[in-house]
């Protein structure tokens, strides 16, 4: 939304604005089954809010300039006039007349305010919303207006702030209470967005806007039945909502409801064949059913509707690989790493191709990479160690295999890779260190228990090696 609110010359709530929204958030990325990713849409749905009494019809049309006038609230009619026939430039000049004339109308401020918004100007609508907000500081709806435009400057902490303060206003308004749980969302705050989720709902329960919101904060702390039943109900209050459908398929896949999983997805398709998310879901789902081709054809899909859409390719290089089609998978791959440079697992993938493929020197690069972009990252130490062991490099495999231990020391893998690293280095004794851990680890290891033997032969232990 813009804001919700501008004023008539009266001070007082004039009317309501449907919310907008001028572009979707960006979506959280999921990793689901096989490391194919999904992606929850963040999108939101525009809600048509009641509209109250006007002093004027917004059907009147505007002159096509503004008449001339040392009147402030002539030039604050007609800025009301521009902006409700969208010529907000010249609704600017309106109400920047108008405050130059009579500083301290507040009104102008928050309808100034408005639209900036409108004219994706966000700083300086927090400006005009702040200046309104000091001028009339018992005025609830600026307060959450304010907040609003904080939020999308990413100011969390002062939105949740202007929300309170609107809400100690007036408590009856949902918008502050469901623009506060956005904050505290975004703060890592669960159960009190939570909270404010549900009493946006309890003054609003027909707000999708809100189930939606609330669905995904329940998605996202693994609550996800809880999240299922959000979403059905937003899909009850508004049918063609394409996010809310994808949304739901994404809860219903995490259920392992992979079928109904697939039904959302095609309804959200339905409503819009050129929702890339949905296809990229879609695709996942019909992997997970091992329908490779399909998969395939709806990674494609999207890729063809968001060239840029680097999940699409990363699931696409994930089938191909499947399909045995390796340098197609490692070209996907690679446009991954172009798309986003610090996607770490697209170059891990790479470099698994590329070691499958025999070229060692390249995998080692690309292990190298990964294990810069993402240290705490075990699986890229571990094949950076495994290609260093195989160009006999054992010293520079030991200490990537020390980094895997280090991070995971409950890892008997890792341990037994250890200790190969340092039986190459005629370092017996800590390699039978090493293989000892392993066991402890995972008495099954037969490969450690085998190396143990090794080691403890190398020693000149005999007997304990046969034993």
């Amino acid at each position: 939304m813009f804001s919700r609110f501008w004023r008539n010359g009266n001070g007082k709530g004039d009317s309501p604005i449907d919310e907008q929204l001028s572009s979707p958030m960006e979506s959280p990325k999921v990793a689901v089954s096989s490391e194919i990713s999904v992606d929850l849409a963040a999108e939101q749905i525009p809600v048509e809010h009641q509209l109250v009494k006007q002093e004027f019809s917004i059907d009147i049309e505007p002159p096509t300039l503004p008449i001339a006038t040392d009147d402030p609230d002539a030039w604050y009619q007609q800025g009301n006039l521009y902006r409700n026939a969208g010529k907000l430039d010249v609704a600017l000049a309106c109400y920047n007349k108008t405050i130059e004339l009579q500083p301290h109308k507040q009104e102008a401020w928050a309808n100034l305010g408005w639209v900036l918004v409108g004219l994706g100007r966000l700083p300086d609508a927090l400006e005009a919303y702040r200046q309104a907000v000091d001028l009339a500081p018992q005025d609830a709806e600026t307060w959450a207006n304010c907040g609003w435009v904080l939020f999308q400057l990413g100011q969390f902490e002062s939105t949740v702030d202007s929300c309170s303060r609107s809400i100690e206003l007036n408590p009856h308004d949902y918008f502050a209470w469901y623009q506060q749980g956005r904050a505290l969302f975004e703060l890592g705050n669960y159960a009190q967005a939570l909270g404010s989720y549900d009493k946006a709902l309890e003054l609003k329960p027909d707000d999708t806007l809100t189930w939606t919101q609330k669905g995904w904060l329940l998605f996202h702390v693994g609550q996800t039945q809880e999240a299922c039943g959000c979403y059905e109900r937003s899909i009850q209050l508004d049918p063609t909502a394409r996010c809310v459908w994808n949304n739901q398929g994404q809860a219903l896949f995490q259920l392992g409801r992979v079928k109904e999983a697939i039904d959302c997805y095609l309804k959200a398709i339905e409503i819009d064949e050129t929702f890339a998310q949905a296809w990229n879901n879609l695709g996942v789902a019909h992997f997970e059913q091992k329908n490779f081709p399909d998969a395939l054809r709806c990674y494609r899909t999207a890729i063809g509707l968001a060239p840029d859409f680097q999940l699409a390719w990363y699931n696409q290089g994930k089938v191909l690989f499947f399909l045995g089609n390796f340098e197609a998978a490692l070209e996907s791959y690679t446009k991954v790493t172009q798309i986003q440079p610090d996607f770490y697992q697209a170059w891990n993938h790479c470099g698994n191709i590329l070691f499958h493929l025999g070229r060692l020197e390249s995998a080692l690069e690309h292990y190298e990479i990964v294990t810069k972009i993402q240290p705490q990252f075990p699986e890229g130490w571990t094949n950076r160690g495994n290609i260093l062991a195989k160009l006999e490099r054992p010293q520079e495999a030991l200490n990537c295999y020390t980094q895997v231990t280090n991070l995971i020391s409950k890892d008997a893998d890792a341990w037994n890779d250890r200790g190969k690293a340092m039986f190459q280095l005629a370092r017996y004794e800590h390699a039978l260190d090493c293989y000892r851990k392993a066991t402890q680890i995972e008495p099954a290891h037969s490969d450690a228990w085998n190396n143990q033997g090794k080691a403890l032969f190398r020693l000149g232990k005999f007997e304990a090696a046969i034993g």
